[in-house]
């Protein structure tokens, strides 16, 4: 069984943000671009009937892509 106290420092350590974690190491701006205004346009007279669902779910996977980045950075 481990030490609690430094298990619980290096699950603090984990999951605090760094100072630097405001700036992503690449540009996503043209990604979230894309995301938020060119698929819905693209799709907007032939989307497919579950487009709100895989929607959402891109949605979901890049704020999660967002969060994974700031905290690996």
């Amino acid at each position: 069984m481990g030490n609690v106290s430094t298990d619980f420092t290096l699950l603090k350590h984990i999951i605090t943000p760094r100072q630097r974690a405001q700036k992503l190491p690449v540009d996503v701006s043209r990604l979230e671009k894309i995301i938020r205004e060119e698929i819905p346009q693209a799709l907007s007279k032939q989307a497919p009937a579950n487009f709100p669902e895989l929607y959402s779910n891109l949605n979901r996977y890049m704020a999660s892509f967002m969060i994974s980045c700031c905290l690996i950075s």
